[in-house]
């Protein structure tokens, strides 16, 4: 019973398997069909597209030599070249237009223009035809005016001459005053003559200077219409260069636009290129596997679930697979747009890192020197504290004082009751008792000089506080004078110290000073 409904249900299954096939070989006819069709569509598209790109002169438009396997990729890159010849197209509508609109306004501009040129013509001819009048006209009064000085030099002349004659037959003198009159009209015939070349010279120097003014008036008039020419040249050429620029600047983002556009339509390419290939694998898979399946038996009932499912993973994970390439498009794209702004960060970070390690390495070479001044200034005081120490009792022993109430001890190395003050300090040896007892050996004393006393005190201000903490301070019992404070005792009984030494004092007083 069991065999008899596996063979059943095998059978029914096999049914179903051709029938399917059927379906699936009607299905790849029609596909076929539809493919023939779009393929002879989109041949008629390009080569449209051809044509409009050698109407337009942009050969960018290449035709596949096989466009046999048209699909959806083919069909983007039609859609891609309409789109850029759409844009070609417009662009060339809107520059016609603009050129007709540049045409109608030149030629507006040249009616008017011509216009008035006419009218200039004519504003012209009629000056020109005035001046010629009163060129004629003054030339006709300067006639005139010479006839007139003609005639009134006659009548001057005449008058002259009745005067004389009159004169002549008054007084009837004698031959040398008879010939006086005809000197005399020898005199004004010469003087008329002259007057008439001055005339005649003032009248062409007048002519002359007519000439040189029109002339004048003529050049400046050239250079106020070539100055206006050069203005308006000036103008033309400042719009011209702006233009200029505009185009430069609108050809550049021209040919950037064009440059993106190749690389999208690579990248568009490159990616439908791959999901064409993708495709045809996965047919090839698909058609391989069904015949695997026709032709195997199957021994269980699972095996077309099974297939089924294998066949929607697959067409799951290709579409996930066209995602995330996608996604990975995008970002490479966004990555690639960030890049720039990333370098420019880095490079200004880097300049930072190198400016902070610069600093950090002058802190600290500056350190090191400080630490080695401050180690050589300790050396250094050191060395004069051993000095000192060495000056004051080179050769007495360190003996602890008794301590006695209402005292402490000298030679404790921290004093909780000293006070740093700038007073001097109050010395107590056996000097004092001296002075006090002894007055005569006090009035000798003061024939000591000022100076050495004075150094001697600041020798013992000076080294006051170091004693006081080396434990090296006088008692007041103490009958013992150190060789600090007297090293050379007078005849009197008093103590004076040798310059050497209160020089050698002083220089270790300066050092401390320097040091502190």
């Amino acid at each position: 019973m069991e065999n008899k409904l596996l063979t059943q249900e095998l059978a029914q299954k096999m049914t179903d398997l051709m029938c399917l096939e059927t379906e699936f070989s009607q299905l790849q006819e029609v596909n076929s069909q539809q493919r023939k069709r779009i393929t002879e569509i989109l041949n008629t598209l390009l080569k449209d597209l051809s044509d409009f790109s050698i109407i337009l002169g942009s050969g960018e438009i290449r035709l596949p030599h096989d466009l046999s396997g048209v699909l959806e990729g083919e069909y983007a890159m039609v859609c891609v070249y309409i789109s850029k010849v759409k844009s070609e197209l417009k662009s060339l509508v809107n520059r016609c237009r603009q050129l007709e609109n540049l045409q109608t306004d030149s030629q507006r501009k040249m009616e008017e223009t011509g216009k008035e040129l006419s009218s200039c013509q004519l504003l012209i001819s009629q000056h020109e035809a005035k001046i010629r009048s009163l060129t004629e006209y003054m030339q006709n009064m300067e006639l005139k005016k010479r006839q007139l000085e003609e005639n009134c030099d006659c009548l001057v002349t005449e008058i002259t001459r009745l005067q004389n004659a009159e004169s002549l037959q008054e007084n009837h003198q004698d031959n040398e005053v008879s010939g006086e009159p005809k000197h005399q009209g020898n005199h004004l015939e010469s003087q008329h003559k002259q007057l008439g070349r001055l005339r005649d010279d003032i009248n062409n120097k007048q002519k002359m200077i007519d000439e040189l003014t029109d002339e004048n008036q003529r050049l400046v008039v050239e250079l106020q219409q070539l100055r206006a020419e050069f203005v308006s040249l000036k103008s033309r050429e400042y719009e011209k260069s702006a233009r200029l620029e505009e185009l430069k600047y609108l050809n550049e983002r021209h040919e950037q636009a064009k440059q993106d556009m190749k690389r999208l339509e690579e990248t568009v390419a490159c990616e439908l290129q791959s999901l064409h290939n993708l495709r045809k694998l996965f047919v090839e898979d698909l058609t391989t596997r069904v015949k695997q399946s026709s032709e195997m038996e199957f021994d269980d009932s699972g095996g077309f679930s099974t297939q089924k499912q294998k066949i929607s993973f697959l067409e799951n994970n290709l579409e996930q697979l066209t995602k995330v390439h996608k996604q990975l498009v995008r970002d490479n794209a966004d990555l690639r747009c960030e890049l720039p702004k990333l370098e420019k960060r880095l490079r200004s970070t880097a300049e930072r890192v190198r400016a902070l390690e610069g600093a950090l390495k002058e802190a600290k070479e500056g350190a090191m020197k400080d630490r080695r001044r401050y180690q050589q200034e300790v050396e250094r005081i050191r060395e004069v504290m051993r000095t000192k120490n060495f000056f004051h009792r080179p050769n007495a022993a360190l003996i602890a004082k008794p301590v006695r109430p209402g005292h402490y001890p000298a030679y404790s190395p921290i004093n909780h009751m000293f006070m740093r003050t700038s007073d001097p300090r109050i010395a107590f040896s056996n000097t004092l008792f001296q002075r006090a007892i002894q007055p005569n050996i006090k009035a000798k004393s003061n024939k000591v000089p000022e100076d050495r006393h004075s150094t001697a005190n600041e020798t013992q201000d000076c080294t006051h506080k170091l004693s006081t903490v080396n434990g090296k301070t006088t008692d007041i019992n103490d009958n013992s004078v150190p060789l600090s404070d007297c090293s050379v005792y007078n005849n009197d009984g008093h103590c004076s110290t040798p310059p050497d030494e209160i020089k050698q004092q002083q220089q270790v007083i300066q050092q401390e000073k320097a040091t502190s």
